[in-house]
């Protein structure tokens, strides 16, 4: 059946009143009412968390008109929330009451590390690779964009790779084969 000749309201009340006899399947509802899966699902949805009242058309508008009011309103939420609200998974206790702050401070800025002078630092490039000898890329990580690593050599071309004091790979320059094509890190020596 068709959309019919009444308000968009009365035709979801209707589909949700059809839902609630659990005689039809979600697939039949689709047939009959020519909604898609998604729209249904969506309209179910609403009605089991909000009522009637959910069915509504909602505003798209912002909720607030500018930022000021926008972050006032997310205050209020997360106010309600957490000190507020109780919580049957925390013994109907509010989220504000049972979290316990971490006592490990955090820094705002890392700060940077001085490497040993016999290790060769090289900074990551925003495609994840460090330069080697002009000509030749390898391949770190995207994880360390922007970041400087340091490689020790260990003899006969092989280097240790590491970021800060963090071990993270063998490389090999003998492997270096074409200028200006990008060689992976091997985790292996052999």
């Amino acid at each position: 059946m068709p959309w019919k000749n009444s308000t968009t309201m009365d035709q979801k009340i209707e589909f949700i009143c059809e839902w609630l006899t659990s005689k039809y399947t979600i697939t039949e509802l689709c047939n009959s009412f020519e909604i898609s899966r998604p729209t249904v699902y969506k309209l179910i949805g609403r009605y089991e968390k909000h009522g009637i009242e959910g069915l509504r058309e909602r505003s798209k508008s912002p909720s607030a008109l500018d930022m000021k009011s926008q972050q006032r309103k997310l205050n209020r939420f997360v106010k309600e929330y957490n000190y507020e609200r109780p919580h049957e998974a925390l013994d109907m206790e509010t989220p504000g009451l049972t979290h316990q702050f971490s006592t490990k401070p955090f820094p705002e800025k890392i700060k940077s590390y001085d490497y040993p002078s016999h290790m060769k630092v090289m900074n990551v490039t925003p495609n994840g690779n460090v330069r080697w000898k002009s000509y030749f890329w390898v391949y770190m990580t995207r994880g360390l964009i922007g970041s400087q690593v340091a490689a020790e050599e260990l003899g006969n071309g092989i280097w240790k790779v590491f970021y800060r004091n963090i071990f993270l790979s063998y490389f090999n320059e003998k492997d270096l084969r074409k200028e200006q094509q990008s060689t992976r890190l091997s985790s292996k020596l052999v």
